[in-house]
C-alpha cells in the first residue's frame, strides 16, 4: 500500500491541510476529512476494533465525497454553503462584504 501512496503522489500538489493517506494512498482535502476516514482503536492491530481505513463505501455511507480536484472531503458543499464560503474570502481578502460588490464573489464548486 505504501508504495501506492508513493506513485500516486507524484504530479498532486498536496499544500495547505491536504494530505494523502499513507496506507489507502487516498487524497483528502483536510486533516478533518482524513482522520473521518479512519476507523477502529488506535494502538490496535488485530482484530474487529483493529485500526484501519474506511473502503470507499463506508465513505459515501458517512456522506464523504470526492472534490473537483480528486480530493476527499467529509462532505458535498451546498450552493449556501459555496455562498458562505465565498462571503468569508471575500471579507478576509476585503474586508468589504459580498454583497456591496456581487461581481467579486468567486464561483467554486
Amino acid at each position: 500500500m505504501i508504495e501506492q501512496a508513493r506513485e500516486m503522489r507524484q504530479g498532486v500538489s498536496l499544500s495547505g491541510d491536504r494530505n494523502q493517506c499513507a496506507e489507502c494512498g487516498e487524497l483528502f482535502n483536510s486533516v478533518y476529512s482524513f482522520e473521518k476516514h479512519r476507523t477502529g482503536t488506535i494502538g490496535v492491530y488485530q482484530g474487529i476494533d483493529a485500526r484501519r481505513c474506511m473502503d470507499l463505501s463506508e465513505m459515501r455511507i458517512l456522506g464523504m465525497v470526492k472534490n473537483a480536484a480528486g480530493f476527499w472531503v467529509t462532505e458535498r458543499l451546498t450552493a449556501q454553503g459555496i455562498e458562505q464560503r465565498n462571503e468569508a474570502f471575500v471579507m478576509r481578502e476585503t474586508g468589504e462584504t459580498a454583497a456591496a460588490d456581487p461581481s467579486r464573489v468567486l464561483r467554486h464548486l
